[in-house]
């Protein structure tokens, strides 16, 4: 239902940008976008605690994979020679 929406919105802006956009389509678009908020927002709803795609321990594999790339940036970028941007670049 997000791609459908992003793919309306897209169309939506680019004929709106070229001037094409008719009030036929416009309201189309809009009748059709409102339709899909509404049912984003059921299945937001329907989720416990407002939780969504949580691993095992409360976070879900790509947010602690985020963290541990923000980690591994920071270890690099704040070595001040070759030797430890190596060393920082084999931890694990």
């Amino acid at each position: 239902m997000e791609r459908e929406q992003s793919r309306i919105q897209r169309e939506y802006i680019r004929l709106d940008t070229d001037g094409q956009l008719t009030k036929v389509k416009k309201g189309e678009y809009d009748k059709r976008l409102k339709e899909l908020d509404k049912q984003l927002r059921e299945l937001d709803k329907r989720r416990p605690n407002g939780q969504d795609d949580l691993g095992f321990f409360g976070k879900s594999e790509a947010h602690t994979k985020a963290e541990k790339l923000l980690e591994l940036h920071a270890a690099f970028f704040s070595a001040y020679n070759k030797r430890q941007k190596a060393v920082a670049n084999h931890v694990k």
